[in-house]
């Protein structure tokens, strides 16, 4: 499985790679991405956004996609209509 974390947190970062080593039997490839301007291709995407939106093309395969967000920032991005 390929897993895209969009996110400037390379501690979250090192967080996945420990959660998917160690409940992955099978191998499981996390790359750490700046930006989430383009199409990248993966199977699952981790989008650490803070308070930014998440680009148009993530409507295309919504199922693919998993927001952090934080607690204080949970409303605003419900009310956006990202947590549905």
């Amino acid at each position: 499985m390929d897993v895209t974390l969009i996110s400037q947190d390379t501690e979250l970062f090192r967080l996945c790679r420990e959660v998917a080593d160690g409940i992955s039997e099978q191998p499981c490839s996390i790359a750490l991405v700046l930006t989430g301007e383009g199409p990248i291709e993966s199977d699952l995407y981790l989008w650490d956004l803070g308070t930014a939106e998440p680009p148009p093309w993530v409507a295309q395969e919504p199922w693919r996609h998993l927001f952090v967000v934080d607690c204080t920032n949970s409303a605003a991005f419900r009310d956006r209509g990202h947590g549905k």
